[in-house]
């Protein structure tokens, strides 16, 4: 038997097994678990939402630093059907956002569904009846019709490796709170994304000495253009070229090229890699609290030597190098390719039925609208598939829609174009109205297995 599919009736007979049937899993109570759920709850879907914190939010309740705030304005990061309040800034806060959550939370009633300070160990289907056995770490055994994955990826840690051994201090960006951390200390934060630039100014004003390393160029991107939030700016009606052009056009005009700031030049164009939303950093760099280096070549005690020859002594090293895609509780379940989940059209298991991932990529910017889209496209697979015998999955490979997203060399990340994607969303929930059709007629001429 393949170790992956077990019977149900073992667990009912031997363990106790909690029959769930009827129901949906949806692991993790985040901003995107939060989404899902109050889609199921509009849609009269039968769920249990599992978190294993104490309380809802997900990367807002735990795994960020206190003084952030979002780099997409809030009428782009705002679910669709739940706006932020009028008094909220342009760009909320870590508190904000988590009591934005919690509104959004006690107005669709979602609550009474958590199941608090729990873990999902693993998720095994069943053989027989197309649902999953999923273990708990309380030792509970339930049986679900479908598991939605929503636990994203900020909190499995990239951490590189370098030749030599290092004695000070390290930690990766995830585990950094507030700069009394940095206090008296020689800080080198290796990387160039949001998180990098932000604990760099921090470094810049409360560490002993503030150091950057960058393996490669990056395009710091200005919060505001002409006076716009950037993500409000970019409109659907603009081709990716032209972004690209007024975009790099701004940034040269108005903060100069990175040579200006002792940084590599950009190795790739505007939006081939999460941009970067901080020019803050770029004013340290000026004032010269934060001093720029190349890529690490190797460790000698408290020593870096970087491989333009260079080398300095720091006391701490934040490592804010992102974040690898997996998700334990899934084991061999997904087939991963580059460290990408492959699913087809970026959520659905490409074999199994009712098996999603949400969360394996990236929109550039502004997550909320887009979210709001998934999670009716959530609640539409499955009453959908509900209605058909046939695995949704298998009617997208015959129609030729079961497209498996790849990332490219720039990035270890999947990055979507949020209009692009809201384009696509909106034609396949137009198209699943017809899908009970479809499968009547790929059954009537041979194209599905009856």
């Amino acid at each position: 038997m393949d170790p992956r599919y077990i019977d149900a009736s073992y667990f009912e007979s031997n363990h106790g097994l909690v029959n769930s049937t009827g129901k949906y899993l949806i692991v993790g109570a985040g901003f995107t678990g939060l989404s899902v759920a109050a889609s199921f709850e509009r849609r009269n879907i039968s769920y249990d939402l599992i978190e294993k914190n104490p309380q809802i939010g997900g990367n807002w309740f735990n795994g960020v630093y206190d003084r952030v705030h979002i780099i997409s304005s809030k009428s782009v990061t705002e679910y669709k059907d739940f706006p932020m309040p009028d008094s909220y800034p342009v760009y909320p806060s870590k508190q904000q956002m988590l009591n934005y959550l919690n509104n959004f939370t006690q107005h669709y009633q979602l609550s009474k569904t958590v199941i608090f300070n729990t873990k999902v160990v693993s998720v095994t289907p069943d053989k027989d009846t197309a649902k999953y056995i999923v273990l708990l770490d309380n030792g509970e055994e339930k049986l679900y019709d479908g598991v939605i994955s929503c636990v994203g990826h900020h909190w499995n840690k990239r951490m590189p490796k370098y030749p030599g051994t290092y004695t000070g201090d390290i930690m990766h960006s995830k585990d950094y709170k507030n700069h009394h951390q940095l206090s008296g200390k020689r800080v080198l934060v290796v990387g160039g994304g949001n998180s990098a630039c932000d604990i760099n100014e921090d470094a810049a004003q409360f560490a002993e000495e503030a150091h950057m390393s960058l393996r490669r160029g990056y395009w710091f991107l200005p919060r505001n253009v002409f006076g716009i939030p950037l993500t409000d700016f970019v409109q659907p009606w603009m081709p990716l070229w032209f972004q690209r052009l007024t975009l790099s056009a701004y940034v040269i005009i108005t903060t100069g090229p990175n040579s200006y700031y002792g940084l590599p030049i950009p190795d790739h164009q505007i939006f081939e890699v999460h941009p970067t939303i901080n020019t803050g950093i770029l004013h340290w760099l000026q004032l010269g609290k934060i001093i720029p280096h190349g890529d690490i070549d190797h460790f000698q005690e408290k020593t870096v030597h970087f491989k333009d020859g260079t080398s300095a002594d720091f006391d701490l090293i934040i490592f804010a190098t992102g974040y690898h895609n997996y998700i334990p509780f899934l084991g061999n379940l997904v087939q991963y390719k580059n460290g990408i989940p492959q699913l087809s059209n970026l959520i659905l298991h490409p074999k199994l039925k009712n098996l999603m991932i949400i969360g394996s990529a990236q929109p550039r910017y502004g997550a909320g609208s887009l979210l709001s889209m998934v999670s009716e496209i959530i609640s539409d697979l499955i009453i959908v598939q509900e209605k058909i015998k046939t695995p949704l999955v298998d009617i997208f490979d015959v129609l030729k829609m079961n497209d498996i997203q790849q990332r490219t060399e720039l990035t270890a990340d999947i990055l979507v174009d949020p209009h692009e994607a809201a384009l696509k969303l909106f034609l396949l929930r137009r198209l699943l109205l017809w899908f009970p059709q479809i499968e009547q007629k790929l059954l009537e001429y041979g194209y599905l297995p009856l």
